[in-house]
């Protein structure tokens, strides 16, 4: 493995994504909504229309981002890594090993990605930091962190996908199938499941069930930054006790992260090593 040819397909990589309107439009989206949500979240509930802090905009936008970067990351890396088949020739036809090329899309298209969510959230949050107070800026901070991370995620996910799939249609096809399911069917799984449980184990089969679900396991960590705890009900508690508190569970938390991200990787990076170019 070799550093610089990995950053030399991670600037190359970057530079395609950062000049694409996919990418463009995704920051855009994310600063207009986090404006938006922040000025007109409450009004649904009788209050007049004004900027609400870091804090409120933080809970407002939570649900909206576990399913907007999922798909954003699943559907970009569908089309960069099923891209052209020449441009993979290309590069393997360099003196680079197929884990370098790998890693450097991976990496590039995870910057552009970063980038654009840190220019939305930033920009948003510039004009909520104008309109109001600071109150709960650092718990935006941390949203933003694990929007970032989760991105990374389905990245290594899409990853894996496209080196499964072959073709572009089908990595995408699939990655919205992936998306569904951890957004909606793996959620009623576990529901129906807990239906036929023993009573003595379910609390533990709910929270442990937050550990398959990356998505799920977003949520816990920004609830349970901004104070929410009590959202997660019995199994945000159990969390809680198992990993023995906020920081230890802040912790543990981003050790199932880096899990879920070098899982697929690996996993991508052995398959790829013996795919057939051509």
């Amino acid at each position: 493995m070799r550093a610089g040819a990995i950053a030399e397909i991670v600037k190359l990589e970057f530079r395609i994504q950062v000049r694409g309107r996919w990418m463009l439009g995704f920051g855009i989206l994310f600063a207009a909504l986090v404006s938006g949500v922040s000025y007109y979240g409450l009004t649904f509930l009788g209050y007049e229309a004004k900027f609400q802090d870091f804090y409120r905009t933080t809970v407002t936008m939570l649900n909206l981002v576990l399913i907007i970067v999922p798909v954003v990351a699943l559907v970009a890396g569908g089309q960069s890594l099923c891209g052209n088949p020449g441009y993979f020739e290309f590069l393997a036809s360099q003196p680079v090993g197929r884990t370098d090329i790998l890693l450097g899309k991976v990496l590039g298209l995870f910057a552009a990605l970063a980038v654009m969510t840190v220019l939305g959230f930033g920009l948003g949050g510039l004009i909520i930091a104008l309109k109001t107070q600071s109150g709960g800026i650092w718990k935006y901070f941390i949203f933003v962190g694990v929007s970032l991370a989760l991105g990374l995620v389905f990245v290594a996910l899409a990853a894996l996908l496209s080196v499964m799939a072959h073709r572009r249609p089908m990595a995408i096809v699939t990655g919205l199938i992936l998306w569904l399911f951890f957004l909606f069917i793996y959620d009623l799984i576990v529901l129906s499941a807990s239906y036929y449980a023993d009573e003595a184990y379910l609390r533990k089969m709910l929270y442990f069930s937050l550990l398959g679900n990356p998505i799920d396991i977003a949520r816990v960590v920004v609830l349970m930054s901004i104070g929410g705890e009590a959202a997660l009900g019995a199994a945000g508690a159990g969390l809680l006790r198992m990993f023995g508190g906020g920081v230890t569970s802040a912790i543990s938390a981003a050790g199932l992260f880096i899990i879920w991200i070098f899982g697929p990787l690996t996993a991508a990076a052995l398959m790829f090593r013996r795919q057939d170019m051509t």
